[in-house]
């Protein structure tokens, strides 16, 4: 169980903070939630008994990580949009650091060499965000600072030629 204050991470809505652990009495029966502080200011109640499955985790993301898989090779992706978005979706919500830094990469590559759809671009997005939150949570620094190191890498990589022309 993790103590109030202390950073995570959920698969599908990103980084933030637990403000509090609160115990609620619903139809007769308590149950306890974290009430986590998202990075973009919204707030998650998870209950405590589905935080495991449900793949909640501490941060772990680290600016190694970061740029080790950000400037390995690309992976080639489906050409099929069905199932690029759904190994792309997968990879995202995995709860995995390194295979939301993976996809973002993947997405990246694929955008320098075709157009992105518009399910591809929005995919990009939400890893790109969920990055940017556990690393500005991480490295207790703005999401804005987070966000232009992380321009920087993708355009080192692509200026690189680590990118297939």
């Amino acid at each position: 169980m993790f103590d109030a204050g202390v950073s995570v991470v959920h698969p599908s809505y990103g980084a933030g903070v637990i403000r509090d652990v609160k115990k609620m009495s619903i139809a007769g029966t308590e149950h306890v939630y974290y009430n986590i502080e998202l990075v973009d200011g919204d707030m998650l109640m998870l209950p405590v008994k589905q935080a495991e499955e449900t793949g909640l985790r501490q941060i772990v993301v680290d600016m190694d990580l970061l740029e080790e898989v950000l400037t390995g090779d690309p992976n080639q992706l489906s050409k099929n949009h069905r199932t690029r978005r759904a190994n792309m979706t997968e990879k995202i919500h995995s709860g995995d650091p390194a295979q939301v830094i993976e996809a973002l990469r993947d997405l990246v590559w694929r955008g320098q060499n075709s157009n992105l759809s518009a399910a591809d671009a929005a995919l990009k997005l939400k890893a790109k965000q969920m990055l940017i939150g556990e690393m500005a949570l991480r490295l207790n620094v703005s999401v804005e600072e987070v966000a232009e190191r992380i321009d920087r890498l993708l355009k080192q990589l692509i200026s690189d030629n680590s990118l297939p022309q």
